[in-house]
């Protein structure tokens, strides 16, 4: 079976995607939050805090999603990423597991602090790594690590730190 390859151009920085028909995107795209790539696509099995959310670090709130969309930038520029379809849609968006250079991108991101596995979807070595890399993150106080913050999932059901009250 021949592959069916579809390219894109977005008008901010020209960024070029390829999709192809075996559930793989490559290109290099814009970051639009700490798990989300301008494919469109949610990096599965992590959970980012919310680009207004704020953590707490040396007594001072801050906006730790903005920081943790920085933090994937980073990681990501002028790279190419790769991702690959779960066959999952959250938040309206096609979920995947996305690399650079053959490293795992939510891995990563856990691993710096800035992200979360999300555990009830995570399963066997993958889910090991994942768990693996937030102790590391936990105990170097990497990223929102470095103070007190509130799991995503329940600043987005409305928990929030004293400091953003």
């Amino acid at each position: 079976m021949r592959s069916i390859i579809v390219v894109l151009c977005t008008a901010l920085g020209m960024s070029v995607v390829a999709f192809s028909a075996y559930g793989q995107m490559k290109g290099r795209p814009a970051v639009i939050d700490g798990d989300t790539l301008s494919f469109n696509i949610r990096i599965f099995g992590i959970d980012t805090p919310e680009k207004q959310q704020r953590c707490e670090k040396d007594g001072a709130c801050y906006l730790c999603g903005q920081d943790a969309k920085r933090h994937l930038e980073t990681f990501v520029k002028d790279k190419d990423v790769t991702c690959t379809f779960t066959g999952a849609i959250t938040y309206g968006r096609p979920v995947g597991s996305c690399a650079v250079n053959g490293e795992d991108i939510g891995e990563r991101m856990i691993k710096d602090g800035w992200a979360l596995p999300y555990e009830r979807y995570l399963k066997g070595q993958l889910k090991e790594r994942y768990l693996a890399a937030a102790d590391a993150a936990k105990l170097s106080r990497s990223g929102m690590h470095a103070g007190p913050f509130i799991p995503p999932e329940k600043w987005r059901r409305g928990e929030r730190l004293a400091c953003e009250r």
